[in-house]
């Protein structure tokens, strides 16, 4: 008899889970620049490039983060010294991240790290987790071609 009181617990339980494993898809800004290609923290503005397509189109922002709060994050990295890293799910990439398929095929995601040291260090990912995001009202574009 106690298992009827609780299945609506379960449900509550349940949607709860759910809404948290989309939660980084949920709520992003609808009028945020999606950072697609490349994402470089610099100062005094953040450069974010966008590929539609094969046109390419590079904007100075003067801030970037995304709506739900998540960071710019790829998966299945290696460190500088071409180690696998032992992480579990994405590794964040708090300085820059770049699509880099030449010098990097298996690994084509060049994810910039500040590390614990303070010193930026470049990793090398399979694949992107969260790409950055810039209100559009904040930035403005530096180029467009192909």
């Amino acid at each position: 008899m106690s298992w009827i009181l609780s299945s609506p617990i379960f449900g509550y339980v349940f949607v709860l889970l759910l809404l948290q494993n989309l939660g980084s898809h949920m709520f992003v800004n609808a009028n945020a620049i999606e950072c697609n290609q490349s994402w470089q923290k610099t100062t005094p503005f953040q450069m974010c490039q966008v590929d539609s397509k094969g046109t390419y189109t590079n904007y100075a922002c003067k801030w970037c983060g995304r709506a739900d709060n998540g960071k710019p994050s790829a998966t299945d990295c290696e460190g500088p010294s071409g180690k696998p890293l032992n992480t579990a799910g994405s590794f964040v990439c708090d300085v820059a991240m770049e699509y880099d398929d030449i010098k990097h095929v298996a690994r084509p995601i060049r994810c910039t790290h500040l590390d614990t040291d303070g010193v930026a260090r470049d990793y090398h990912c399979a694949r992107r987790h969260l790409n950055q995001q810039c209100p559009q009202e904040l930035c403005h574009i530096v180029n467009k071609g192909s």
